[in-house]
C-alpha cells in the first residue's frame, strides 16, 4: 500500500467518525425530542411538552434549567 492510499483511508475514517452520534446519558433528554431541528442555521432540540426550541451548544445545563422553570 502506498502512502497516498493510506492518507486517503485515514481521511475517510475521520469523516465517518465525525458523524457518529454520542450516547445521550443525561436524564434531561427524556424531556426533549430525539431528533434535532435546524432553525436559522443552528441545531436545536425541541421540548416534548411545550415545543420550545433550544440549542445545546454548551451542554445540557441550559436544558435542565428550562425543564425546572416549566
Amino acid at each position: 500500500m502506498s502512502t497516498l492510499e493510506g492518507s486517503e483511508t485515514a481521511d475517510s475514517i475521520d469523516e465517518d467518525t465525525s458523524q457518529i452520534r454520542h450516547a445521550r446519558r443525561s436524564k434531561v433528554w427524556e424531556h426533549y425530542e430525539q431528533e434535532m431541528v435546524v432553525v436559522e442555521g443552528d441545531l436545536k432540540v425541541v421540548c416534548k411538552y411545550y415545543r420550545g426550541q433550544f440549542h445545546t451548544k454548551f451542554g445540557t445545563s441550559s436544558l435542565r434549567t428550562r425543564i425546572a422553570e416549566a
